[in-house]
């Protein structure tokens, strides 16, 4: 949960960023709670996530999200075939 946080602090501060903002506006939260449901899945044990880890666990979603939008490619997480970066 932590993780989502960051993530979701992070997009929302790169929207704030002038500079940014436009490229980042088509990005909401479902797209970070979509990364981190793809995340748990293929990393599903708990001590993979535990808080102490709260570094590492965050750094890996970031290169999951990051991969994600270079691939242009995030599935939904309940209906795979649906590309959410293709909207």
């Amino acid at each position: 949960k932590d993780c989502l946080k960051l993530l979701k602090y992070l997009l929302q501060k790169l929207k704030e960023d002038g500079s940014k903002s436009s490229k980042m506006s088509n990005f909401c939260s479902y797209h970070a709670k979509t990364t981190l449901l793809h995340a748990c899945a293929k990393r599903g044990t708990d001590s993979e996530w535990a808080y102490s880890q709260l570094s590492d666990c965050f750094q890996q979603l970031l290169e999951d999200f990051v991969k994600h939008l270079r691939n242009r490619h995030l599935p939904n997480f309940f209906i795979p075939s649906h590309n959410l970066l293709l909207q």
